[in-house]
């Protein structure tokens, strides 16, 4: 939850979270109620995953589908358009079952790429 908690603490911005498939927002308890306070708080949440039906989300987020393998395979947590020091990025991609590689990234660069991209490929 750290980049949903650097979101949370600025109150503004933009956070993508991609979740491989949406309804698992209700799959650990509390995240849903995450979203809900992010939303509220004033961040711009924007949830992906490669569903077909959506779950009841709260006011606030945005959704973003694509039956393709990328949200399928994919789980990232994207914290950006906020100061630099508020910039976050986790981003894995499942290579078999339960296994998973992927990086963590503060830099500015590295996260505003990823946001570009997401917005070009999924908005």
């Amino acid at each position: 939850r750290q980049v949903e908690s650097l979101a949370f603490r600025h109150g503004s911005g933009r956070l993508h979270s991609g979740f491989q498939s949406i309804s698992r927002i209700d799959d650990e308890r509390g995240t849903r109620r995450v979203y809900e306070d992010l939303a509220a708080a004033g961040v711009d949440v924007h949830a992906y995953g490669a569903d077909t039906a959506l779950p009841s989300l709260p006011d606030g987020i945005s959704t973003h589908t694509d039956p393709g393998e990328e949200l399928r395979r994919s789980w990232f947590v994207v914290s950006t358009d906020c100061p630099p020091d508020r910039k976050a990025a986790l981003l894995a991609h499942e290579v078999g079952p339960n296994e998973w590689t992927g990086f963590w990234s503060f830099e500015e660069p590295v996260v505003d790429h990823v946001d570009r991209y997401l917005q070009r490929t999924y908005w």
